[in-house]
């Protein structure tokens, strides 16, 4: 039999029990965060710095260059004359580059989704956007080195008003750091060996030829 003191003991240790477990119970949930989100606040979230410069852009997100002989360029394109969906092209093609193991504009930030718009949803103009998304490109490109990577589909062509014609490919080539352009088919499932493209521009030689 258990004695008076044992017995008392046991009932105050389950009463202690029961208190905890209920004021567990009722107290309100912690937040917890995560790389400064809140993830049961999405509307406290850490606000992205938007950058003035392109030199702010640089100090404020710039993670790493490519890899040489990585880099893998894409941007407006024209079907028959008309301009092809944007959005549709660009997811396309990140997923054959990243598929072929290539870099694209998304993997030199510290930010993943920097290129998005929603990242900058409710911050920035539509003009300031395309501004960050112009400085972005031309950075990729003064940071690319070796073999550069340009998918179009055999149908497609560049246009000269696309951001590769007006930023990219000028900062490629006034960084002196890229022997050569190869050009990837994009109508393709897949893209299983980027080293077998056809040269589509070589250093010192003439600008191809573009859509108007």
């Amino acid at each position: 039999m258990l004695g008076r003191r044992t017995l008392s003991d046991l009932l105050l240790g389950a009463l202690t029990w029961l208190l905890v477990l209920s004021s567990l119970a009722n107290a309100a949930p912690a937040r917890i965060s995560n790389s400064g989100y809140t993830l049961l606040s999405p509307s406290r979230r850490v606000k992205p710095r938007i950058p003035r410069t392109k030199q702010e852009l640089r100090d404020i997100y710039f993670m790493q260059a490519p890899p040489k002989d990585k880099s893998c360029f894409f941007s407006g394109m024209k079907v028959r004359g008309v301009k092809a969906d944007p959005v549709h092209n660009t997811l396309w093609a990140k997923l054959l580059c990243h598929g072929a193991g290539l870099t694209t504009i998304d993997d030199l930030w510290t930010e993943e989704d920097m290129s998005e718009p929603s990242f900058w949803e409710g911050r920035i103009t539509a003009s300031a956007y395309e501004r960050i998304i112009i400085w972005m490109s031309q950075i990729f490109a003064e940071e690319t080195t070796g073999t550069a990577y340009l998918v179009i589909a055999d149908s497609l062509e560049p246009k000269t008003a696309s951001i590769f014609f007006r930023h990219e490919f000028g900062a490629i080539k006034a960084g002196g750091k890229v022997t050569e352009i190869k050009r990837l088919n994009f109508s393709n499932m897949w893209i299983n060996d980027p080293t077998t493209g056809r040269i589509w521009w070589k250093k010192g030689d003439e600008d191809p030829l573009s859509w108007p």
